[in-house]
């Protein structure tokens, strides 16, 4: 019986505690380039009457952030594309924990056997490089993607509408998808009727994993 899986990367490829512990500098550091359109006067302005845009961290809450200054302030010229770009260009330090990543050989195994997606809020540019560091080949996957936060629809969900269309012949029931995020990875996926799974750790995701094609065989 066909099925189709679909990861996210971050968080579910690699975790541990402290994975995420530079994000947040990072984010300081460059979170003005996000509003690069803005004068400094402007800038502050929006900051003292938008208090949540200074404390959002991930890709997912700086574009719905984003997103909303956007309507708030249709005058200011403001969208997503510096962030994209600057996701683009930019690899964020992560600290990798090599006993919480997702094994190797199962991932490489279970893509030889079926469609394995990998659908992440990163760029692809920050994903080969840490797939590097954990010894994982993009090209073992049907497709690597990510988020280009599309301000029509900026979840993943539109992504995982492609996925079933390029699988038409496996039921949405049939398709699991892994993530460690319920807002941006499960929830679309619940959605469109997929299985989704919680990660909280990468390293027992091949246990999951088999346990799903033991009880659907």
């Amino acid at each position: 019986m066909k099925k189709v899986f679909i990861f996210d990367f971050d968080g579910t490829f690699y975790s541990g505690e402290h994975k995420f512990d530079h994000v947040k500098n990072d984010i300081e550091n460059n979170r003005r380039k996000f509003l690069g359109n803005l004068n400094d006067e402007e800038y502050y302005k929006i900051c003292e009457e938008n208090p949540k845009w200074e404390k959002c961290i991930t890709g997912n809450d700086i574009v719905r952030n984003l997103l909303k200054l956007m309507k708030l302030y249709p005058d200011k010229n403001i969208s997503i594309d510096e962030f994209y770009n600057w996701q683009n260009d930019f690899i964020y330090d992560i600290v990798l924990d090599y006993n919480q990543v997702i094994n190797k050989k199962f991932i490489k195994d279970l893509a030889s056997k079926y469609p394995v997606y990998v659908v992440s809020n990163s760029s692809l540019k920050h994903i080969y490089y840490y797939m590097d560091q954990i010894d994982v080949d993009p090209t073992w996957f049907k497709k690597v993607i990510g988020n280009e936060f599309k301000p029509e629809d900026p979840s993943k969900e539109h992504y995982y509408k492609d996925i079933l269309e390029e699988n038409s012949d496996v039921p949405n029931h049939d398709f699991y998808v892994f993530g460690d995020s319920v807002d941006s990875d499960l929830a679309p996926a619940i959605h469109l009727g997929m299985n989704a799974f919680y990660v909280s750790n990468s390293s027992n995701i091949a246990k999951v994993v088999e346990t799903v094609i033991e009880s659907e065989s």
